[in-house]
């Protein structure tokens, strides 16, 4: 959600209002990097699942042929 902070423009904002801003700003950046980090260690065990499946199917194969 967008905060009404950030639908006004610079000029509008008053003395404390910058520093809100940036604030709410901040701690969006920080849940987006941790959004991003989940995503990317989601992935990586996603892989490593996949490629040992991958590998036990080559091994039951090998072991076939």
């Amino acid at each position: 959600t967008t905060s009404p902070l950030e639908l006004k423009e610079r000029s509008q904002l008053t003395n404390a209002e910058p520093e809100q801003l940036s604030v709410i700003q901040e701690e969006r950046r920080r849940n987006q990097r941790e959004l991003e980090e989940e995503r990317r260690r989601l992935g990586l065990d996603r892989a490593m699942e996949e490629g040992l499946i991958q590998g036990i199917s080559f091994l039951v194969i090998g072991l076939a042929i």
